[in-house]
């Protein structure tokens, strides 16, 4: 009852982290949980239930839920289909780049069933521990500004000034891990992604690897899929508004990297985005979650609608394909740069 008050007021801090009786998943039940309210505060008013973070190591810093600090109950009003993050992050696993899980959980509260979220881990030191062989660097995620998640104690920001100074190749290829940089823009440019690091949004984290510099890690992919056109351009899409992309203008404008990026579009596009995997995924996932979504009392959308919503998804991967194979196959076929197109052999 807190949390919804807490929702509903327009001038309350949105980020008290409130006691839970208790956390429970099948038999485990952990009593030191806490619960704050999370997303962006402009559009709680218009959303059609909370989003929620749930917290264990509030209390007991080592405290953990199968082996997890947090977790992300998103509930995105325009993520219809439920799938969104679950589906990006698995094309960004698939293709062996550092991404967190995500999967759907029915959320039940004070015993009554509140809705339907995409369940997500969040970017911490246990996701470090999994993806790299140095885990003590410094993570950063850019929101607005940037805020340093790991290491906090220590308020030496000098790797992210660096990297934020950059301005030539020569600067950025000491620092950057390019290579995986590439991939991850790729990747989010195949979904497409309109609010993370190629597209010149906020959506995303870098970790500073002690062995290969900085990393580009994804984060919050509700704004993937259909909610740009399918024929959207992998290199000249830029978001309306954006907060700038640097580091993706500097390499894509040096010919050698830009190479690297079509063929990392091709990889992403072979071993990412295989149209029949995707849609038996999405076949596979909304029967999983169909009951939940039918009950889910809170979302802010139809049933109808939500079921158009899969089977426009269904649509939108293999036009997204088949568009990326024909825009691929200029630059393949020895197309050269005219202005911010390819100009056909």
């Amino acid at each position: 009852s807190e949390l919804k008050s807490e929702w509903k007021a327009a001038d309350e801090d949105k980020t008290t982290e409130h006691p839970l009786k208790s956390f429970k998943f099948n038999d485990t039940v952990v009593t030191t949980a806490t619960a704050r309210l999370r997303g962006n505060d402009k559009w709680w008013s218009q959303q059609g239930k909370m989003q929620l973070q749930i917290s264990f190591n509030t209390f007991d810093k080592k405290g953990r839920f199968m082996g997890l600090r947090k977790l992300a109950f998103d509930a995105a009003e325009f993520n219809q289909s439920f799938l969104r993050d679950r589906l990006s992050m698995a094309v960004f696993r698939d293709v062996g780049l550092p991404a967190p899980c995500a999967n759907n959980a029915r959320v039940v509260l004070n015993g009554e069933y509140y809705g339907l979220f995409t369940s997500i881990e969040k970017v911490d030191k246990e996701l470090l521990e999994r993806y790299f062989e140095d885990p003590e660097g410094n993570l950063y995620k850019r929101n607005g500004g940037w805020v340093k998640k790991t290491n906090e104690m220590d308020l030496n920001i000098a790797d992210l000034e660096a990297l934020l100074a950059v301005k030539t190749l020569d600067q950025l290829l000491p620092l950057m891990n390019l290579e995986e940089a590439i991939l991850e823009w790729a990747a989010e440019a195949v979904l497409p992604d309109g609010d993370g690091a190629w597209a010149g949004g906020l959506n995303f984290y870098v970790y500073n690897d002690p062995k290969t510099g900085f990393n580009v890690i994804p984060w919050d992919k509700d704004a993937t899929f259909t909610r740009l056109d399918f024929d959207t351009d992998p290199y000249t899409y830029i978001k309306p508004g954006n907060a700038g992309r640097p580091f993706y203008e500097i390499a894509t404008d040096d010919p050698a990297w830009f190479k690297k990026y079509i063929e990392a579009l091709a990889y992403v596009l072979e071993h990412g985005y295989k149209v029949e995997v995707l849609q038996s995924r999405i076949d596979a996932w909304s029967a999983q979650i169909a009951a939940a979504a039918a009950e889910d009392p809170n979302k802010p959308f139809t049933t109808s609608e939500h079921l158009a919503a899969v089977q426009e998804k269904r649509t939108f991967v293999a036009q997204r394909h088949a568009y990326l194979k024909t825009w691929l196959a200029c630059w393949q076929n020895g197309g050269k740069k005219k202005g911010k197109k390819c100009s056909p052999p």
